[in-house]
């Protein structure tokens, strides 16, 4: 099964990091055949041939057009999981019409997991003026402490969504990375019904302007870990209550404008210092209710973010079955008893449950009236089976755990 991980104001999306546009941007001389790495089975080998296939000739050139560093090699730096914020975020180079360089963006969110440098493949999610984007099956090259990530990725705004080529280059120090820099290409803006997406074959290239992004605290300590329940808009529905069961209880006082850290209590949502595993919560206000599931991982924050589901309703809501790890036994059968079945196709390996509208792993069942009802799922080798409860205008999020 693939990975699907989380996870892009001046609007307009997704873009990597920093940039030293007078480094070469080939580094020819750079070593690629380390002898250590002959039997990686993804066959990329972080060579600018490769990168050239993996997007297309064109994709390439124009990226290398609008100035982004490439960092070739199959020796890159080992990312740390974690957060990283590209701030200010500042557009270097477009051919998106009516752009002008030197434009602030708003800041650009990055969990960066699962590097793989036995196969050259790293993973994450990314947020950006309300726009994410999930980077599954994407590519690392580099040499020393010099990195390059490439990926093809869906992104999503209000709804909708398009494809886009990304990568990020930068280099690997101490708590961050240095010289970030991001350049996005749009491939298909599916006709852009939204009308927001930048046109089909334009892209932009921003940076962290500081010069360093910094990787951000980590949740807990001793072996414990953090989680943050969040909103990005006014519900108009008062104070979010929210209970975590077997934890306590807290409340949420306002909404950010960006993805918060665990460190931030200033509007509450926060539950700290919990043992590694999953948790079931529920959160409701005067109009609205929810419930789900997250994970915690050791020195790690999860953050929880609650959407606006309308309140009032029409006595009908939303499901998901989800996993967060590949158990390595194919597709997951999902059947709900009397409503329906579903598939799990991926998984979510961080970041908390998904939200209900999220359909890139599969595992959606939606317009279940109120009610209790039984489940059953199966792969190859495994097999699951329980109960959950439908809310009206609620998300149910069932993880499927070994």
């Amino acid at each position: 099964m693939k990975t699907i991980k989380y996870i892009l104001s001046i609007t307009l999306l997704i873009t990597f990091f920093t940039a030293c546009i007078e480094e070469d941007i080939y580094e020819e001389d750079i070593e690629i055949n380390d002898p250590n790495n002959n039997d990686n089975p993804t066959g990329f080998d972080g060579s600018i041939e490769d990168i050239e296939n993996f997007f297309n000739p064109s994709i390439l050139n124009a990226m290398q057009d609008l100035g982004f560093v490439i960092y070739p090699g199959n020796t890159p730096p080992q990312i740390p999981d974690g957060t990283y914020i590209a701030t200010p975020f500042i557009l270097l180079n477009s051919t998106v019409p009516g752009d002008n360089n030197g434009s602030t963006f708003e800041d650009y969110i990055i969990d960066f997991f699962n590097h793989n440098n036995s196969q050259l493949t790293i993973d994450f999610l990314s947020e950006n003026g309300g726009q994410t984007s999930n980077g599954n099956g994407s590519y690392i090259s580099g040499y020393n402490n010099n990195f390059s990530v490439f990926l093809r990725a869906n992104t999503t705004y209000q709804g909708y969504t398009a494809e886009f080529a990304y990568a990020i280059s930068g280099k690997l120090v101490t708590n961050g990375i240095e010289n970030f820099q991001f350049v996005n290409l749009m491939l298909d803006d599916n006709g852009d019904l939204g009308g927001f997406w930048i046109e089909n074959n334009t892209g932009r290239l921003l940076y962290d302007s500081d010069g360093f992004t910094p990787l951000q605290g980590g949740g807990g300590s001793n072996g414990t870990g953090d989680a943050i329940f969040w909103i990005e808009n006014d519900f108009s529905c008062g104070n979010i209550n929210i209970n975590v069961d077997g934890v306590g209880s807290n409340v949420i006082t306002g909404y950010y404008n960006s993805i918060p850290d665990c460190t931030s209590t200033n509007l509450g949502g926060n539950f700290n210092d919990l043992s590694p595993g999953n948790y079931n919560y529920t959160a409701s206000c005067s109009n609205n209710n929810w419930s789900g599931s997250f994970t915690i991982s050791e020195n790690n924050c999860s953050r929880i973010k609650l959407e606006d589901n309308g309140g009032g309703g029409n006595g009908n809501g939303d499901v998901i079955f989800w996993i967060n790890q590949d158990y390595g036994c194919g597709p997951i059968s999902v059947s709900i008893n009397g409503v329906g079945s579903t598939t799990i196709s991926g998984y979510f390996p961080s970041g908390g449950a998904p939200d209900c509208s999220n359909t890139n792993a599969g595992g959606n069942i939606n317009n279940i009236p109120e009610g209790t009802y039984s489940f059953s799922a199966s792969c190859t080798g495994y097999s699951w089976d329980g109960t959950l409860t439908v809310t009206s205008n609620g998300c149910f999020r069932q993880q499927l755990s070994l």
